[in-house]
């Protein structure tokens, strides 16, 4: 007789063969040792008597709960939910951290900037759900709190510990959920809709927030025993200004556009002190000459010509970044983290290892790279529209973390070279 252990039944003997196969792949799949809490008659014991229970059957109705690694998040859903919940996890993944896709259903990983935000969202979650059409596709969008597919996908990644669980209290997603098949970009396209449709309409502003990965952030003793020594912090004229520009680059926003926008403005902020610099640099040796006491006209052509010449050098953005690049910092710094499409920056010290490399040839290519990249790509951001016209050396989107974390890097030493010139050489706006 099928479905039937002494007093217990299951509906048919279909649903039987799922049970077992979902409780099967989480008894396999579950990490911790609280794993997801679901402890469902001890179906799959060798010592299972089902003459243990009262007479009565499993249907897909039966309520069952999931507590994932003991958090105090729990989540009390169907048999029928339960499995259709795993089945889902088996097809997708997580995505940088912040999102799951899977063919009908897609949570993005966000934040409320503001305490007020936060408790707005968690009061009254359901009066921002809102309906409707992409591409002949009905779509449900809404915010969702707890137990979700993302966090059975962390759950089943093991990228959790015993002070921060798989699941949270503070977790917060973009909920889509569609008719049709969904697609990252559509979700990407909606879920920022959605974004400013909230902030919009009624100032509750949310960002994407990736979920932090600590499985492979191990702290071992030697880093804990470090002697942490700070540098003289950087006070001083203009210090104030280009600061703040390097720390709003890192604001919380998860945001490499962003971050990429403000570490140009922090070069560019000093840019102007290194152009005044070697204007007045070359104009002084010029002036410094004989030939100044009793000036004839060569002379004054001479002069005409160099400060021609410097309008000509620093007359583009990036001829200025590239001078400030030059001055300020020491690019074999950003080798090792250079996205492999600036080719001459990431091969630099190779190309300098060569025991009959022309240095100041390499050097100058890698700089000139450099300045274009962060030109290209700070105008493409800044002047994202249809017209917009690719110059060449537009950082392509998978690279985007890593350019913003070079540039990081370069930003540090633009503001360390200001901080150390003299304070009336600094020209601030």
């Amino acid at each position: 007789m099928w479905g039937v252990f002494g007093m217990l039944k299951f509906s048919s003997e279909a649903f039987e063969k799922e049970v077992k196969e979902c409780l099967k792949y989480v008894e396999q799949h579950q990490k911790g040792p609280g794993g997801l809490n679901l402890d469902f008659y001890g179906l799959l014991d060798e010592d299972f008597d089902p003459e243990d229970y009262d007479d009565f059957i499993i249907n897909e109705s039966y309520e069952v709960s999931l507590q994932p690694d003991k958090s105090d998040q729990g989540i009390n859903l169907t048999f029928r939910e339960l499995i259709d919940l795993i089945n889902e996890a088996k097809k997708v993944r997580l995505i940088d951290n912040v999102k799951c896709i899977s063919e009908r259903c897609a949570l993005i990983r966000v934040e409320p900037k503001s305490y007020k935000d936060y408790i707005i969202i968690n009061v009254i979650p359901e009066s921002f759900q809102t309906e409707l059409s992409f591409d002949s596709v009905k779509l449900t969008c809404s915010l969702k709190s707890g137990v979700t597919l993302f966090g059975l996908l962390v759950h089943f990644s093991g990228d959790f510990e015993e002070n921060y669980p798989s699941v949270s209290s503070d977790d917060l997603f973009i909920e889509i959920k569609s008719s049709g098949i969904l697609d990252e970009e559509c979700v990407d396209k909606v879920a920022n809709s959605y974004m400013f449709e909230l902030y919009a309409t009624h100032g509750i502003k949310i960002y994407r927030k990736p979920r932090p990965v600590i499985a492979d952030e191990e702290i071992d003793d030697e880093v804990l025993q470090k002697n942490y020594v700070l540098r003289p912090l950087l006070l001083g004229k203009g210090i104030d200004e280009v600061i703040k520009l390097f720390n709003e680059a890192e604001d919380g926003f998860s945001n490499s556009d962003y971050s990429i926008m403000q570490y140009t403005k922090v070069i560019e902020y000093v840019s102007p002190t290194v152009v005044r610099q070697d204007i007045t640099s070359k104009a002084l040796t010029k002036l410094s000459s004989p030939r100044a006491l009793n000036p004839d006209a060569n002379y004054v052509k001479e002069i005409e010509i160099m400060f021609y010449e410097l309008k000509q050098k620093y007359d583009t953005d990036r001829n200025a970044i590239k001078e400030t690049f030059k001055k300020c910092c020491d690019i074999t710094e950003v080798v090792d983290c250079a996205p492999r499409f600036l080719d001459k920056v990431a091969n630099l010290k190779k190309g300098l290892s060569q025991e009959k490399c022309n240095k100041e040839s390499l050097l100058n290519a890698a700089y000139d790279q450099l300045a274009d990249s962060i030109s290209d790509t700070r105008n493409q951001i800044a002047h994202a529209k249809a017209n917009h016209k690719p110059k060449g050396w537009e950082c392509p989107d998978e690279y985007k973390s890593e350019f913003a974390n070079m540039l990081k890097i370069l930003a540090v030493q633009v503001i360390r070279w200001f901080s150390s010139t003299n304070e009336n050489n600094r020209i601030v706006p």
